[in-house]
Order: C-alpha cells, then sequence, then structure tokens
C-alpha cells in the first residue's frame, strides 16, 4: 500500500471536518506541531513539546487527539509522543507533494523554527546560566550529582533544545552571522551550553558540535567567539 493510500484518506478526513474559515487555521497547526513531531530528534512528550514549541499544551492535546491512527499520543502526558509508522514522516516531508498536499512539512523551514524555539527556551530567565544546579562545592565530579538534582533543574525540552539545536540548525541552511539570534546566544550562554551538555552527560560530542558551528559562522564571528580554541577544548574534556 502506498503513503498516499495509507494516509491521505484519514487527513483528508479530518480536514473535511473544519468548518471552512478554520480550515487554513488547522492545517497551519497540524504543520506546526505535528510537522515538529516528525522532525524531532528524539520524541517528546505534549508537555515538552507544548513548551519547546512555546504553544499552550491544551493547544497540542486538542490539535492530537484525532490523529491516534499515525501517532502513538500516550495517555500519560509525561510519556513521549511516537510515531507509530516511519512511513508517516516519509508522506509528509516528501519534496514531490510540495504544492500537491495542503498537509505537505517543508522539512528545511521546521529545522529552521525548532533551531530558533531551542534558543529562545536556552536564553530564557529559566533557561541555561552559571551553576544551574546550584551545586557546591565549585568543581563537583559529574559522577557525585544526583540524577534527580539534574533532571529537577533541566527539563527535557531544555535537554532537548541543548542535544539538538546545532542539528536544527545545520539542517535548517542557515548561517551565523554577526549580530543573529546565534551569534548573541553564544556570546551570553557559550559556557552554560557546555555545563549544560556536562551535566547530562553529552560532553564527548561538543567538540563535534562546535566544529560544525564554526563550519556555519562567517569569518568575524569566527574570530570572536572561538578564537580561544585550547580554552574551549579543555572546558569540555
Amino acid at each position: 500500500m502506498s503513503h498516499e493510500v495509507r494516509y491521505l484518506p484519514v487527513l483528508d478526513q479530518l480536514l473535511s471536518e473544519q468548518e471552512e474559515d478554520d480550515k487554513e487555521t488547522w492545517l497551519d497547526a497540524f504543520r506546526e506541531i505535528v510537522g515538529s513531531i516528525i522532525i524531532l530528534q528524539s520524541p517528546l512528550s505534549v508537555i515538552s513539546l507544548a513548551r519547546l514549541l512555546q504553544i499552550p499544551q491544551r493547544q497540542v492535546e486538542f490539535r492530537l487527539d484525532f490523529l491516534h491512527s499515525v501517532l502513538s499520543i500516550p495517555k500519560n502526558k509525561d510519556v513521549p509522543i511516537r510515531l507509530l509508522h516511519l512511513s508517516f514522516r516519509e508522506f509528509l516531508v516528501d519534496p514531490r507533494k510540495q504544492g500537491k498536499i495542503p498537509f505537505w512539512v517543508d522539512e528545511r523551514r521546521t529545522h529552521e523554527k525548532l533551531a530558533s524555539y531551542s534558543l529562545e527556551l536556552m536564553s530564557k530567565s529559566n533557561g541555561l546560566h552559571q551553576n544551574m544546579c546550584s551545586l557546591s562545592p565549585p568543581g563537583i565530579l559529574r559522577s557525585d550529582i544526583n540524577e534527580r538534582t539534574i533532571s529537577s533543574n533541566l527539563s527535557p525540552e531544555l535537554q532537548y533544545a541543548c542535544r539538538y539545536w546545532v542539528h536544527h540548525l545545520e539542517k535548517s541552511g542557515q548561517h551565523i552571522t554577526e549580530g543573529d539570534a546565534t551569534h548573541l546566544f553564544l556570546q551570553k550562554h557559550f559556557l552554560h551550553w557546555l555545563e549544560a551538555m556536562n551535566l547530562i552527560r553529552e560532553t564527548n560530542k561538543c567538540i563535534y558540535l562546535i566544529k560544525g558551528l564554526r563550519a556555519l559562522a562567517n569569518v568575524r564571528v569566527v574570530k570572536t567567539l572561538f578564537m580561544y580554541d585550547l580554552l574551549t577544548y579543555n572546558t569540555v574534556t
């Protein structure tokens, strides 16, 4: 059975049930919420997804309520939403569907949005900052930190943002230019991000991610942000 035969009737039926004036709003919400779900590198719960996308949780729940045939949506709102079939993702992002079905998801644009949402989340007052877990004394070993302490200070959506914002930025095709949101984030929160990555046991990925960021940055940004390679390396390792 082709993807179109499997999924298009289900989505067409859902769209047809909407009032004519509400159809475009429904489609926008579908592309925003479901589009994000299929692009995420790691599944998130309804609660975390709503916080990442800055959408009220009730709205996310309402939009997903009729999609149980294509998504695994647990009753427990803390449990991640998952695709029932990878082919659903392939169907929605298929470039050949652009302009032919209203449900088509622009993969590049969705990565761009997820990168932006991740940067905003990490930059909030309750996002990344020095000594996020209020650890004492300074220099305490990671192995001596209680996992509950970390999870209570770094929410699942914040951990997701730390792990994958660089990936989404790369997939969006965007570059880092002086004064843009990414540049400003790195100026203010670069070391806080490294601290968070250490807390969530992702330190080994940092050098690779930093190289990816350097490749996206113009010469002036590289000079102002990445001129202390040795310090960065020692901080990460």
